[in-house]
């Protein structure tokens, strides 16, 4: 077992790791075609790249959308959007140099590069974590920092969704914390540190503007930092903040307007929801009912074998248990502001009443950096809640990984019972169980092979070496179902595709197994 502790055979495996999660099914297209909020982050991210502008009346909207007078737009928020438009732009010039074109090339630039984005800012996201944990002090492994951090169910919309917001969500926020915390314990110059601040948070905000917890993240980590740390400076008296404050709100105020033609601060708006807070929750008198039954959903959330957090999202569960276990201290207000962080976020939950048909209880995924932020202030961790992030943790990227090889690891098509007791599609109340029993499905690990990019990268390179029939046949021979369409479409796919794109990805994550393997300090 000592080999496994060598670099380079770590710088290996880590490699070998993300190619296994990293998969073709929304990537070998050629457009973004799917799903209304996928669709939206591109809109925005189109009319940034193409026009320059937030006019979307030359964008090809779907029907579903906001309207005032003459004013169209996405009603997925416009944060996403912005991040991502590098990464399109790049795309599309690259489109350009080598002639790809959206209408006949499978897997193009466009959605190469677009689709890639995600998994850069994932990265990122990690980078931020781990220096807010050095900041802090807080000794852990930075291997096991990376399995914590991944184990909270983002990597499926890193590495397979990367059209959702996210991981946007998740870098923004992380981000933010990390400037918040650089700036009070950093002994460096923090003006830069300063002035970014504010434009971080509202670009945070604009990435999903229900995520209101956001505002309360500055006050958070400066009180919980001062419980543990000497803090002296102060944002309220810095100059380049307070400057950066004015700044930020006159563009985000202007990005508002030039999307819907108005100033929003209410997203209910920009869906035209025009429920109140009495149709959601009921009148005064109904109150300790809907107490309850928020308690009782919640309870769901944590412990549900549909994705439960106990299972699929140890650090969303400690952050949860750790938030509930600080109200002890009634009168700390620090310890009530992070409770209405997680609280408003499973409110969110409690109103849908389901995980939200995709991987896992995706609402709560903002709140991961908050997690990991708290769990690096412990100074002395309880060894049985360390062994427990461990292994559920281990647990919980199996489950990622599993995901959509069987019929128990696949969300409904049709009409289901879920666990909150609603009838409806895409959800599986017994996932928990499905992915312990794909472990012994030899058909899941073909599924994962044949839909990873490592195995992409393994048939693209037998394409090269012995060329398409030649394949074929020895393929035949080993008794494998060649002439099946699906495999026949997947060739033609990987005949098609570049194989500068597989060295582009290597060389990105070559690059983050580079970093974690032989910069990271433990």
């Amino acid at each position: 077992m000592n080999i496994l502790k060598k670099k380079p055979v770590i710088f290996f495996l880590l490699i070998i790791t993300l190619l296994i999660f990293l998969r073709i099914d929304y990537r070998f297209k050629y457009t973004i075609e799917c799903c209304s909020d996928e669709y939206d982050y591109f809109m925005h991210a189109s009319t940034i790249v193409n026009d320059f502008d937030f006019d979307y009346s030359n964008q090809d909207l779907r029907d579903f959308r906001f309207t005032n007078n003459n004013k169209i737009a996405p009603v997925g928020f416009v944060g996403t959007g912005i991040l991502f438009s590098p990464f399109l732009y790049l795309g599309n010039l690259f489109n350009q140099i080598f002639n790809e074109s959206i209408a006949e090339d499978v897997f193009n630039y466009q959605i190469f590069f677009y689709s890639m984005s995600s998994v850069i800012y994932f990265f990122l996201t990690y980078l931020f974590i781990y220096k807010t944990m050095k900041l802090i002090g807080y000794k852990l492994n930075k291997y096991k920092l990376l399995l914590i951090f991944s184990a909270s169910g983002l990597p499926y919309y890193a590495f397979e969704r990367f059209g959702m917001t996210h991981i946007a969500e998740v870098f923004t926020i992380s981000l933010l914390i990390y400037l918040l915390t650089s700036f009070y314990l950093d002994d460096t110059d923090s003006k830069i540190t300063a002035s970014l601040i504010s434009p971080i948070l509202l670009l945070s905000f604009l990435t999903r503007m229900s995520n209101f917890f956001i505002f309360l993240i500055p006050l958070i980590v400066k009180k919980y930092l001062q419980n543990s740390k000497k803090v002296e400076r102060s944002l309220a008296k810095n100059y380049y903040f307070l400057s950066s404050v004015l700044i930020s709100a006159i563009g985000y105020f202007w990005i508002l307007y030039s999307i819907y033609g108005k100033f929003i601060l209410n997203p209910q708006k920009i869906y035209n929801d025009s429920r109140t807070s009495s149709d959601l929750f009921g009148s005064f008198i109904d109150l300790p009912m809907t107490i309850i039954d928020i308690a009782a959903s919640s309870f769901n959330v944590l412990f549900t074998f549909e994705f439960g957090i106990f299972w699929m999202s140890p650090i969303l569960f400690f952050g949860t248990i750790y938030c509930l276990l600080k109200l002890k201290n009634y009168k700390s207000y620090e310890n009530w502001l992070l409770f209405l962080c997680f609280a408003q976020n499973f409110v969110i939950i409690y109103l849908w009443q389901s995980a939200a048909s995709s991987y896992g209880f995706r609402y709560l995924f903002s709140l991961v950096p908050i997690a990991l932020f708290v769990l690096f202030l412990q100074k002395d961790m309880n060894e049985y809640v360390l062994k427990y992030l461990t292994i559920f943790s281990i647990f919980s990227l199996i489950g990622i990984m599993f995901f959509e090889t069987t019929v128990l690891t696949q969300l409904s098509v049709v009409d289901e019972y879920n666990s909150f007791g609603r009838y409806i599609r895409y959800v599986e109340p017994e996932y928990v169980k499905g992915v312990v029993l794909a472990l012994g499905d030899f058909n899941s690990y073909l599924i994962i092979f044949s839909t990873s990019f490592l195995g992409a990268l393994f048939f693209k390179t037998l394409l090269i070496v012995f060329g398409r029939t030649s394949l074929e046949s020895i393929l035949s021979r080993l008794g494998l179902p060649v002439e099946n369409n699906d495999f026949q479409n997947y060739l033609e796919n990987l005949q098609s595709i570049g194989f500068e794109k597989f060295i582009i990805v290597l060389l990105i994550f070559s690059v983050f197994s580079y970093f974690i393997t032989y910069k990271a300090k433990d």
